[in-house]
């Protein structure tokens, strides 16, 4: 990978952890990152790995980059998501172990899922958002009296959410 690309990628990589980290409340931690040039040494297939520690708020992304070069930003995204899903696993869960691969596998499932219905949980209020928005900028929504137009908004998002 090139200067470039690697620069590129970097700066992607920060926009989206810094939405993920918002969106997932993980404000108050303290973020380290590893930009490594090469594959995983244990699996060429991994594109990212955190170590966290929950009790002093502190998490540590390396970031693979070549891995990250083959994949879409949306499946970037979710390796963020899965990354930091991890975090909320880790108080019960704990480091994964080398002599536990039964137990590495739920704990990867379970942070997959998790990752998963956290995006899908935002997406949906991405959409139900958009559709309030349009409603709210529709002729039937704009009144003159500032209370009715306060009434109808709350109608509309009770609707929304029925």
């Amino acid at each position: 990978m090139d200067d470039k690309t690697y620069y590129k990628y970097k700066k992607n990589l920060m926009r989206t952890v810094t939405k993920w980290r918002d969106i997932m409340g993980f404000n108050s931690y303290r973020f380290d990152f590893r930009w490594d040039r090469s594959y995983c040494s244990d699996n060429a297939g991994v594109a990212a790995e955190v170590k966290c520690s929950w009790q002093y708020k502190t998490i540590l992304i390396t970031f693979y980059m070549p891995q990250l070069q083959e994949l879409s930003d949306d499946e970037i995204e979710g390796v963020i998501v899965h990354e930091l899903s991890h975090v909320l696993v880790h108080p019960i869960a704990g480091d994964l172990k080398d002599d536990q691969p039964d137990f590495n596998e739920k704990v990867e499932y379970a942070t997959t899922c998790i990752g998963h219905a956290i995006q899908w949980a935002y997406e949906a209020g991405e959409r139900q958002g958009a559709i309030v928005e349009r409603k709210l900028q529709s002729d039937s929504v704009v009144a003159k009296d500032p209370v009715k137009r306060v009434d109808e908004v709350d109608d509309i998002r009770a609707k929304a959410r029925m």
